[in-house]
């Protein structure tokens, strides 16, 4: 896909922070790793700012690319400032299911702002993009390696699931996050993740 493409391109810039090495220099959501356990990390998330853009579809990757799409238009111009914004690791997507089969479901898929322009970034032409805070929060997560399709995010969401209910532990069932981090060309040491809320 070619979000994918501009992830490649986006990984030669210089880190200029100390994150994990999936973020691959680029800005991403900072965290501190709570507890670790075989099946899951928990994460303190810190603040950050996000332009978000929801795509009703049944389908996971139909969505991923629409939305997408729009997103790219966003930062490469698409706002009041005609600015171009840096790209960001991961995209993101909260999928909230649809009632039954034949329901659509709610893909909103999101860019984190660079850190240079929160909190006050270039507002979007498009009216269907939003710029949203998120507030400092605690994150269950599974990762994995792999080209992921949106079915492997399923039953990676199923498998976290899980092993929270396994541990008794109180989260919000209700949407779950996707987390992708690579381009296309990166064939080995692939990062994708599942996040659950509190």
């Amino acid at each position: 896909m070619k979000f994918l493409v501009v992830l490649v391109a986006a990984t030669m810039a210089a880190p200029v922070r100390n994150e994990p090495a999936f973020c691959h220099g680029l800005d991403c959501p900072q965290f501190r790793t709570i507890n670790t356990t075989n099946n899951y990390e928990v994460r303190q998330y810190s603040s950050s700012q996000w332009a978000r853009v929801t795509i009703p579809s049944k389908y996971f990757d139909d969505a991923e690319s629409e939305g997408f799409q729009d997103l790219f238009s966003y930062i490469g111009g698409a706002n009041n400032a005609s600015a171009t914004i840096k790209m960001t690791t991961p995209v993101t997507i909260q999928v909230l299911p649809g009632a039954g089969p034949y329901c659509d479901s709610f893909f909103t898929v999101g860019f984190m702002v660079p850190f240079k322009d929160q909190p006050n970034p270039p507002l979007p032409t498009n009216h269907n993009i939003t710029i949203q805070n998120d507030e400092e929060h605690v994150a269950y997560v599974i990762g994995f390696s792999g080209f992921a399709k949106g079915q492997d995010f399923v039953v990676q969401a199923g498998n976290l699931a899980s092993a929270l209910a396994t541990d008794n532990i109180n989260f919000n069932s209700t949407v779950y996050y996707t987390a992708t981090y690579d381009g296309p060309y990166t064939i080995s040491n692939r990062h994708n993740e599942v996040w659950f809320y509190q």
